[in-house]
């Protein structure tokens, strides 16, 4: 299962003799235009197929076409999550988010997320993203993203630390020996 549960991608699309999985065709975002009001919500437990969140509250403003969340705040995987941002769809679509994950048990966000188990402990994960386009091959293209990762207490299954340690002192050795 994916983050979101299905697939985006539909066919593959050839550009410039490049294979994308992303099509060219012209978004149509009318769908999302039109709408004006305020929303405060809360929710209680939120059951997804990749994940379960509890505790969420939503407020955005939506003024025909722009729809602006000011905060969306979840309990998630352990830890919590805070996303911002703003999607415009009034003339060529563009979207910026900022977010931040507090606390975040890796191998609950990793297995739920990207069928990953190998890695356990707890990260913060602050970022921001924006882009803008007509396709969705140019919403990829464009996007921008700026992620900081930090750990808490990680650890790799099947990850021979104590190899590593043991090979440093010849990989220096031999590093030293071939730079004389």
């Amino acid at each position: 299962s994916s983050l979101l549960g299905h697939n985006f991608r539909k066919h593959p699309v050839e550009r410039e003799n490049i294979l994308s999985i992303w099509e060219d065709k012209p978004l149509n975002m009318d769908f999302l235009k039109g709408y004006n009001g305020r929303f405060n919500l809360k929710f209680g437990t939120i059951h997804h197929p990749s994940f379960k969140s509890s505790d969420m509250q939503l407020n955005a403003v939506i003024d025909d076409g722009v729809w602006d969340v000011q905060s969306l705040k979840a309990s998630l995987w352990g830890g919590n999550i805070d996303i911002m941002g703003t999607l415009d769809v009034s003339s060529i679509a563009s979207a910026k988010m900022e977010f931040k994950l507090q606390n975040i048990l890796l191998q609950d966000m990793l297995s739920s997320t990207v069928d990953i188990d190998s890695l356990r402990g707890k990260m913060n994960i602050n970022g921001r993203m924006d882009t803008a386009g007509i396709s969705m091959n140019n919403l990829i293209d464009n996007m921008s993203a700026n992620i900081v990762l930090l750990g808490n207490d990680i650890v790799v299954k099947g990850f021979d630390m104590a190899g590593l340690i043991q090979a440093l002192p010849t990989v220096r050795s031999n590093s030293e020996v071939a730079n004389t």
